[in-house]
């Protein structure tokens, strides 16, 4: 059993095997509750482990940090049947739950096939790990929940859009994909077909907003040809400046994987880039100029940002890389303002 009482027995035994066990200032690991509670254990039973020293996986952090911001535009649960939407076109949520219907069936058959094409390969569809995530939305009132429900459903309605004209396209080999292809050939662009992101994996949905922005010119002509029987798909001047906030926000978080998934990557690299990050999700919960969506979201991922950051201020072994790197440190504060 991968208790924490039980973890943390095993590994002091190893690093009593190993004669290392008086020579302990961290330990590195995801924000598993059992990991918190390992921890919470070695502190006790190592006389060179202190708790505060618990180094967190940063990619964890970050990909908690991006879970809460794109979770907040997930598609809205079916309802029961006696509490359906009204029958208005006009009306955005009845138009929203008409898109969003079968969203999830969609989504397990496209995570299904993506599985099944890297089978034997060496690349791994693992999903993200959402131990530690917290909703962040837990803790407001219902009138709070009802602002912030409103504010999400344009972007709730955007990202149904793409996920259906993606799926739709892919699966209509000898309609909507023939089509497709000679939009593209047509508009001489890269022959590529529409990704479809999955909920459980995050950057899945950067990489398809990113493919539709670079498309734009081909997503907007095919979905106003009414041969194609596609517009209800078709973006507004309005939604697709969204999706180019949301590219712009993901991207940080993006970046940040990417670097830290490199094997020249260090602790000392941690904190200044928790800063660029923390930087960029302020500044877009506070620009007015951006979706009251996208500033929404924004403002709840800094507080899962806030809930890790806060816990680097009393460990030593955070002051150390930091004191090692100051210079790497300013650097990356000047990117940071102007990024």
């Amino acid at each position: 059993s991968h208790t924490g009482e039980n973890l943390a027995a095993a590994f002091a035994e190893i690093l009593e095997e190993f004669g290392i066990s008086d020579k302990v200032l961290s330990i590195t690991c995801d924000n598993a509750s059992n990991n918190d509670v390992m921890v919470e254990r070695l502190q006790d039973d190592l006389d060179s482990f202190e708790r505060v020293n618990h180094t967190r996986c940063f990619l964890h952090v970050n990909n908690l940090v991006a879970q809460t911001f794109v979770r907040q535009f997930d598609a809205p649960k079916a309802k029961p049947s006696g509490d359906q939407p009204g029958t208005d076109p006009a009306d955005p949520d009845y138009l929203l739950h008409r898109l969003a219907q079968d969203l999830d069936v969609e989504e397990r058959i496209t995570r299904e096939a993506l599985l099944q094409e890297l089978a034997g390969t060496e690349k791994v569809a693992e999903d993200d790990d959402l131990e530690g995530w917290e909703d962040e939305t837990a803790a407001l009132t219902q009138a709070e929940r009802k602002v912030v429900e409103e504010s999400l459903r344009p972007v709730k309605l955007l990202l149904a859009k793409v996920r259906k004209l993606a799926y739709k396209t892919v699966n209509s080999t000898t309609l909507l994909l023939p089509a497709w292809k000679t939009c593209l050939e047509e508009l001489k662009m890269g022959i590529r077909i529409i990704p479809r992101d999955v909920r459980t994996r995050w950057n899945s949905t950067y990489d398809m907003l990113c493919f539709v922005l670079e498309y734009k010119k081909a997503y907007s002509r095919f979905t106003a040809d009414g041969n194609n029987e596609l517009r209800d798909y078709e973006l507004t001047s309005e939604e697709w400046k969204v999706v180019e906030q949301l590219c712009q926000i993901l991207k940080v978080l993006k970046d940040a994987t990417l670097y830290f998934s490199r094997s020249t990557a260090n602790l000392a690299h941690v904190i200044p880039i928790m800063d660029i990050i923390n930087d960029r999700l302020t500044t877009s919960a506070n620009d007015s100029a951006l979706s009251p969506a996208i500033r929404t979201a924004a403002g709840l991922a800094k507080k899962t940002l806030n809930r890790y950051y806060s816990r680097t201020d009393d460990s030593e072994t955070y002051r150390i890389a930091m004191s090692k790197y100051l210079d790497f440190y300013f650097v990356l504060l000047h990117l940071a303002n102007v990024l």
